[in-house]
């Protein structure tokens, strides 16, 4: 006997955002399931503010995905001349794209910054503009890059929700996530080898760090960005000004984990709707479990978006396939699940699926009792 899942035509939310009593030192901060985008804890999280370093999240993304890590740059005297923290380029030097990302993540490099910038998009200006363009993908919609590595600019900002979303998005990217999670590094070159520590004292201090950007000006104060895992979830931390963010974050991070709970939303041959095929009311079944970290467990804000396939000609039987289910929570997708027949239906060459090329359904998964 199958279990049934009630299906609405519009989006509804089961629960009010809840207001939490963890406080913390920072002007802004937040806790995110990285795997969700489910907001888990906020304070001022939609406040625009300087971000210092943590910027080079973004920087760092943007050349992984618009170059190689074995790319070499060229050092430029811009790029040499560079205020603030540093990896000590010199102008004329050719330094692969891999060891400029190390020295910008893990010594917060300004330098690698600019020659990351320069060899990824030919001028900082075309670089910042690919920052800004990313951001609006990602979904950030008050976070503004004037340059790549993070120094004081009434232009540049964020807020610790766009950062959240910015590291959760780069946390998805292999490569990103070994450098950041990189405890120690050399950049080795003919005449010199440079020692480099990761600044982020959490991948030290709090089990199950992988990885996170700092930043300081005496503008911005202390933000901290932050990545946590356990059992194959994923939960980012942000904090901006806050002068005591490794306590902080270590509390973010466990306050997180305590308020997450895996548990299966879907399970194989629910009915997830029905569908008129050829005359006949059909039940789509899920062919597989599907289960999710929630805040506490709580299904709400969970929907599915239903696609059938663009033609079935011949009869369909029990587990016939007929298309697919995306898996929402809110507007950010965390997977998907085949969808197959419930029953059985007649082959009848004058009625196909025609009427049912592209449609979509979309509906919310309540509570299952």
């Amino acid at each position: 006997m199958f279990k049934k899942l009630t299906a609405v035509a519009v989006s509804l939310c089961l629960m009010p955002t809840a207001v939490y009593a963890l406080g913390t030192s920072a002007e802004s901060s937040i806790v995110i399931n990285a795997d969700t985008r489910q907001v888990l804890y906020k304070d001022n999280a939609y406040k625009r503010l300087g971000i210092a370093s943590t910027t080079k999240i973004m920087t760092a993304i943007i050349a992984l995905e618009n170059g190689s890590t074995d790319d070499i740059m060229t050092v430029s005297e811009n790029a040499q001349n560079q205020e603030g923290s540093s990896i000590y380029l010199r102008t004329g030097d050719k330094i692969l794209l891999g060891d400029l990302l190390y020295g910008l993540m893990l010594n917060s490099g300004n330098d690698a910054a600019v020659a990351i910038a320069e060899g990824i998009g030919e001028t900082t200006e075309k670089f910042v503009k690919m920052m800004n363009d990313k951001a609006q993908e990602i979904g950030c919609t008050n976070t503004h890059f004037n340059n790549p590595n993070g120094l004081s600019d009434p232009e540049h900002y964020s807020t610790a929700y766009d950062m959240a979303l910015i590291m959760a998005y780069a946390m998805e990217n292999d490569e990103f996530r070994q450098i950041v999670s990189t405890k120690e590094y050399q950049i080795k070159n003919e005449s010199s080898v440079t020692y480099l520590r990761n600044h982020n004292k959490l991948l030290w201090q709090y089990e199950g760090c992988i990885g996170g950007k700092t930043g300081f000006t005496k503008a911005t104060g202390r933000c901290l960005v932050s990545c946590s895992e356990r059992e194959g979830v994923r939960i980012i931390a942000v904090t901006l000004n806050d002068r005591d963010d490794w306590k902080d974050h270590r509390n973010l991070f466990d306050y997180g984990f305590e308020n997450l709970k895996k548990v299966k939303v879907i399970q194989k041959n629910d009915i997830l709707c029905t569908r008129k095929i050829r005359g006949i009311k059909v039940n789509l079944l899920s062919n597989e479990d599907f289960s999710i970290s929630l805040e506490n467990g709580k299904k709400r804000d969970l929907s599915c978006r239903v696609y059938l396939d663009e033609a079935v000609n011949d009869e369909i039987h029990f587990g016939t396939k007929l298309g697919y289910a995306d898996v929402f929570v809110g507007d950010y997708k965390v997977g998907s699940i085949e969808l197959i027949s419930g029953q059985k239906v007649n082959a009848n060459r004058a009625s196909v699926f025609r009427d049912n090329i592209n449609y979509m359904l979309r509906f919310v998964l309540l509570n299952k009792k």
